[in-house]
């Protein structure tokens, strides 16, 4: 299981990036009502999400 784990990540880390700007566009195109809840400059917390 673990090595299962350890594969998708080596496999998704590459596109980390890409993938969480995909995550908040979508979050918030479909739940704009969340957007208040999060910084307007989302570096940071793209940063923090990643690191994760």
């Amino acid at each position: 299981m673990i090595s299962r784990l350890q594969s998708s990540f080596n496999l998704l880390a590459p596109r980390g990036e890409e993938r969480v700007n995909r995550f908040y566009t979508h979050m918030f195109t479909h739940h704009p009502e969340v957007r208040s809840m999060f910084p307007e400059v989302m570096a940071e917390q793209k940063r923090k999400l990643l690191a994760s």
